[in-house]
């Protein structure tokens, strides 16, 4: 599998999620009004943001079968910090990360955008 150049970022990963999906998971997991931000996503806290868009990217790349900054991110973090196979390939089986193999190629070819 080739791996494409990937920026990690909420940018990033807002710019992946349908706004259906954002807002619907919003509305589901908190006590939100109905009322929608000039960007037509619901308003929230960070806190809330970092949470409704870990689980769309979760949801979204079991779809699409494309890698989400989430996935890609979490992979090259636990592999940098743990160098553990056996920790990334698990993330990987439960939906959460890249495969090893593809976390190898993009530290390999840096092809990774990371922004703060």
């Amino acid at each position: 599998m080739d791996v494409s150049e990937v920026e990690i970022s909420y940018g990033a990963a807002l710019s992946q999620i349908p706004v259906n999906l954002y807002n619907h998971l919003a509305w589901l997991l908190f006590d939100t009004p109905d009322s929608l931000g000039e960007n037509e996503r619901v308003d929230l806290p960070n806190d809330r943001v970092e949470r409704v868009l870990s689980l769309a990217q979760d949801i979204v790349g079991l779809l699409s079968k494309q890698p989400t900054p989430k996935q890609v991110g979490l992979a090259l973090h636990v592999l940098k910090e743990t160098r553990s196979k056996n920790l990334v390939t698990t993330l990987n089986r439960l939906g959460h990360s890249v495969s090893y193999t593809s976390a190898q190629r993009y530290l390999e070819g840096g092809q990774v955008i990371a922004f703060h």
